[in-house]
């Protein structure tokens, strides 16, 4: 579990959408937007914990090492359980589609940002490069979402960490302003996950 931390991060790492979301939401109050980044991490949590159910729960742990892919394991099951392949394929491929939305929406702004350049160009960047890594490298693919894992940890936990602390110093008299709790207890768990991820990664 500690050696997959990075890469488990990476994959429900869904903070990067949050300023596309904010972006598209531009009329969405504050409660709107908790409720949808709420509701949002809820429903895949609990699609999550059903795959799991139904695909650990329904084989040996001596079995589940064999297989090198979700394929394999899905036709093993599908042998055993009619429909059930069908299913799985579809709940798995439904995976892919809505995490690959959700990341290239984010990216594309994210490049759109940092470019300044027209769509064309953005649209390469975004969608064409990592269709080529995709094609030659297939079988890189974990160990460059590992590396993306510790990325993802500086840019979704040391930077607004950083960010917070910094904007925290400066006395503010609006008290409408929304501030997250957890004070410095919940940024030092914070800094502390952001090392423990970094350490799963390195050993």
């Amino acid at each position: 579990l500690i050696k997959t931390s990075s890469v488990l991060f990476t994959s429900f790492g869904f903070m990067v959408v949050i300023p596309s979301l904010v972006t598209y939401n531009k009329e969405a109050s504050k409660t709107q937007l908790r409720n949808m980044i709420v509701v949002g991490s809820t429903i895949p949590l609990v699609c999550y914990l059903l795959w799991l159910f139904a695909v650990v729960g329904n084989l040996p742990p001596h079995e589940l090492v064999q297989y090198s892919n979700v394929t394999e394991l899905i036709s093993v099951l599908g042998q055993q359980y009619n429909g059930l392949e069908f299913i799985l394929s579809m709940f798995t491929g439904l995976a892919l589609l809505t995490s690959f939305l959700g990341v290239a929406m984010a990216l594309y702004d994210q490049n759109a940002d940092l470019l300044k350049t027209s769509k064309p160009v953005v649209f390469v960047t975004t969608f064409i490069l990592p269709l080529l890594g995709a094609v030659f490298a297939p079988e890189h693919f974990l160990a460059i979402l590992s590396y993306a894992g510790i990325i993802l940890v500086f840019l979704a936990v040391f930077v607004p960490l950083s960010m917070t602390m910094k904007v925290r110093r400066v006395p503010v008299e609006d008290n409408s302003v929304y501030e997250a709790g957890g004070g410095v207890m919940g940024m030092s768990m914070i800094f502390l996950f952001g090392c423990f991820l970094l350490f799963a990664q390195a050993v």
